[in-house]
């Protein structure tokens, strides 16, 4: 009975370490993508002068291959990432937070919707920042 009550803490376990891990590339694609761009060009020189040295001459061949994986991987993660952290839901809350007043002609917050109103902002200041808005 504990034995399979283990098995299940330690299955939940991996599911939250491997969900986690998911979310971790979900919103860091683009930066290694990024990374990969810059490590690009040294890789590639890397590969010329190792090819060139144990072929003893200057040839061109599957290093191209390889440029053009690297490339479409480049692409593949880039778009995905475009595709994952733009939400096209814009954050819409159920009924107005403000109220106004004809009378002196302003606009008021009730005391009691206050923290509702801060949440609502908090969730459309991240909708902003996944739509490449930066403050």
């Amino acid at each position: 009975m504990i034995i399979m009550e283990n098995k299940k803490i330690f299955r939940r376990m991996l599911r939250d370490a491997y969900d986690n891990f998911v979310m971790f590339m979900r919103r860091n694609c683009d930066s290694f993508a990024g990374i990969m761009v810059a490590i690009c060009p040294f890789l590639f020189l890397w590969l010329g002068i190792d090819g060139m040295a144990r072929r003893g001459y200057f040839a061109i061949g599957g290093e191209w291959f390889l440029g053009l994986f690297w490339v479409l991987t480049i692409w593949a993660l880039r778009s995905y990432a475009r595709h994952v952290n733009r939400s096209s839901y814009i954050p819409v809350p159920l009924e107005r937070f403000t109220e106004y007043d004809a009378e002196s002609n302003s606009f008021s917050v009730s005391q009691d919707r206050l923290y509702e109103l801060v949440s609502f902002m908090a969730d459309y200041e991240d909708w902003l920042e996944r739509q490449g808005h930066r403050f």
